[in-house]
């Protein structure tokens, strides 16, 4: 299975962002969508033989994956045929105001969350607002709240976690978490570790014997330790009250402080992986696929469902440390589709956005190994580390538990945290300092978008 680095996908137009996000800007010529409709037809009968232009980035199993999701959609609604593009990640995001603006622009596409993709689509009037769709549907009903905040914006181009919905999930989703290798755990003669506490107990007893406790690579500025570490050390409301812009915010709260503190304080250990100065994100994996660390924090999915020794891995949500029980995860659906205000089948492709997120898409979603959500579906109970990723999915959404990344927080925010995060590990400045860098870029944008 291909796989891709999360952040690339947290941050629209990072690269040179000033001068990226005026070309990427939308047509002063569109309006937002209101969502102001005359009626909604959810009836497939209605809506006759119809072929839906959709966009999406997955390839390799994954590509497999929304394939046959998408065939299942089509012998549901035979009169219905999604016809798919397939670009990478960047190309989609880098493209995507242009796409949607032209003649023949896609019906259905990928959007990112956060201000730099779906608030500026929808504030430039080039997506549909779904609150009619989601009315119709019932989305609403069966979504969690943590989730459902992810797809909404204000129509005043605002307010981000509130208002109308702009893009609808798919039934999978992506968390943070820690995988392990299970069998340099028994080595040790330890047991699979469930506490942050358990984690690093594994961890002294790894460096002891001479093994790598942790997987990690900085070149391409990973976010996952971080943002996973402050899920466990932090407030959940703080992080979400930050990343959904409510003014006033003390970061300090959001466990980023902390979190830095504890990854440099195993770096001084000696836990982290030798040489992670000079090893990318998939370097880093790499070597952990490999036997060679125990430990690796990164985004579900991280281990190939063709992987030859998937068994010997296992996945851990680190729970809180205050109670060592309840889960804050940062997560967020693997896809967010959202339909082109130049759509001539809203209709159909709403249908097709509901089905995405239909108990049948989970179960399809869970069956091809990945982390499903939205509804309880049978996990494949001979493949352990998909019923153990799958269950933290569950545990997640039982407790209301997920919040947002926190690189949505501002355009800019994910390459602040990453370069402080790199200048912490250097001794170039302190975790302390990480947020008084990332406060200033918060409350910089919020008074900025205040106005």
């Amino acid at each position: 299975m291909q796989q891709r680095l999360r952040p690339v996908r947290t941050g629209l137009c990072l690269i040179a962002i000033a001068t990226t996000l005026v070309a990427c800007a939308p047509s002063a010529k569109h309006t937002v969508d209101t969502g102001a409709t005359s009626s909604v037809v959810t009836d497939p009968a209605k809506m006759g033989t119809v072929t839906l232009d959709e966009v999406d980035f997955w390839q390799g199993a994954e590509g497999k994956w929304m394939q046959d999701t998408i065939d299942a959609f089509h012998t549901k609604y035979p009169n219905i045929t999604v016809k798919r593009t397939v670009k990478d990640w960047s190309s989609i995001m880098d493209t995507l105001t242009l796409r949607l603006d032209e003649e023949g622009a896609p019906d259905v596409v990928t959007v990112n969350n956060g201000w730099q993709s779906m608030g500026r689509l929808a504030k430039g009037g080039l997506i549909v607002n779904l609150d009619p769709y989601a009315e119709a549907y019932k989305w609403r009903d069966f979504m969690p709240s943590t989730i459902l905040r992810q797809e909404q914006f204000t129509t005043d181009g605002k307010t981000m976690g509130e208002g109308a919905m702009w893009a609808a999930p798919s039934a999978r989703v992506q968390n943070i978490g820690v995988y392990y290798n299970k069998k340099l755990i028994q080595q040790l003669g330890l047991t699979d570790p469930t506490t942050l506490d358990e984690f690093e107990k594994v961890c002294a007893a790894a460096k002891a014997a001479g093994l790598t406790p942790i997987a990690y690579g900085q070149t391409d500025k990973p976010i996952s330790p971080l943002f996973a570490l402050s899920d466990v050390l932090g407030s959940k409301d703080a992080i979400s009250d930050a990343v959904y812009g409510k003014a006033g915010t003390d970061l300090t709260a959001t466990g980023l402080g902390l979190a830095a503190q504890r990854f440099l304080d195993w770096d001084k250990k000696g836990w982290v992986m030798d040489n992670y100065q000079g090893l990318s994100s998939t370097d880093a994996n790499a070597k952990f696929l490999a036997g060679k660390a125990v430990f690796a924090f990164y985004y579900s999915g991280l281990v190939p469902s063709d992987q030859k020794n998937r068994a010997d891995f296992g996945y851990l949500q680190l729970p809180q440390a205050a109670d060592n029980k309840t889960i804050v995860a940062t997560g967020a659906p693997a896809d967010n589709m959202a339909i082109g205000i130049r759509s001539a089948h809203k209709d159909a492709a709403a249908l097709f956005l509901d089905f995405l997120m239909s108990k049948e898409a989970a179960q399809i979603t869970a069956d091809h190994g990945y982390m499903p959500s939205l509804h309880d579906v049978t996990i494949p109970q001979d493949d352990p580390l998909i019923v153990q990723e799958a269950t933290a999915a569950q545990q997640t959404e039982a407790d209301n538990g997920y919040v947002p990344y926190f690189d949505w927080t501002t355009p800019t925010m994910l390459d602040t945290t990453a370069s402080q995060m790199q200048l912490v590990l250097a001794g170039k400045t302190t975790p302390d300092g990480l947020v008084a860098a990332a406060q200033k870029d918060f409350d910089a944008f919020v008074a900025t978008n205040a106005k």
